[in-house]
Order: structure tokens, then sequence, then C-alpha cells
């Protein structure tokens, strides 16, 4: 019987998946009734959160958020690749090009320029990648990964 009843309390505990860090500057809030609640100063606790909506202090029971949604990084390695990437094959491309045809030349700093115009088009598309936010959800009651 004690074996039982200490086995009921363990699976009693609520395992809720939740973000990794504890505090976040913005996060969107959705409820189970649907109702969504753009949150400042997000602090994930235990069994509840905490956060500012509006000018009032909000805290919320884990078990009426149906999801939590924060910021976990910007896509700028996915832009500089790209850009990077096709900025190299259009010089490359280019370069192909002049020195196909007989009645062109390729200038004497035609390599410096390839690698000028590629560090520029990697570092534009980490700019521009860098400006997109990268969300991630978390549905509070779907079972965590540490499971």
């Amino acid at each position: 019987m004690i074996i039982l009843f200490s086995s009921l309390s363990v699976f009693g505990q609520n395992n809720y998946n939740l973000p990794p860090l504890e505090n976040y500057k913005k996060a969107e809030i959705g409820m189970k009734n649907f109702e969504k609640f753009n949150a400042r100063n997000l602090v994930v606790l235990q069994d509840s959160i905490s956060f500012l909506s509006n000018i009032d202090q909000v805290r919320l029971s884990l078990e009426s958020v149906n999801y939590i949604r924060v910021k976990e990084g910007s896509k700028a390695k996915e832009g500089a690749l790209i850009v990077g990437a096709s900025t190299l094959i259009i010089v490359l491309s280019a370069i192909l090009q002049v020195a196909a045809d007989p009645n062109l030349e390729l200038a004497d700093n035609a390599a410096g320029l390839v690698v000028i115009t590629t560090v520029g088009g990697t570092a534009l598309g980490a700019l521009i990648g860098s400006l997109i936010v990268r969300n991630k959800s978390y549905y509070v009651h779907a079972l965590s990964s540490s499971n």
C-alpha cells in the first residue's frame, strides 16, 4: 500500500512543457478559452506565469494556459548563408561568362572583387536575417521533451 500511495504522488505531480528560461521580455500567451495576451516581462514559475498585459500585472495558473510563444533568436545564420552563397554563385557565373568570351578580359583584381562581393553579400544577408524573429511555441499540456 505504501508503494502504491507513493507512486500516486509521483504521477500526480504536474509536468508542464515550459520554455527553458524563466524570464522573457515579450511573449504571446494563448489560453484554453481562446483568449490571447501579448505579454511583457513574462516570468515562468512551476505552476503559474506572471506578466504585464497593457498596464496590469497578470498571474495565471498553467492549468488555464494552452500555449506560450516566445522569441528564440533570429534567422541571421540562414540569411547569411542564402545571400552569401547566392552572391558567390552570381559572381562566379559572371566570371565564367567573361572568361568564355574572347572579346572580354578579366581584371587583375577579379579574385579580390569576388571575395569582397561575397563577404558583403553575406553581411547583408545576416543583417536582413537578424530582422526576422524566430518564435517557438510551447504547448503547456503537451508532454515535455525531457520525458
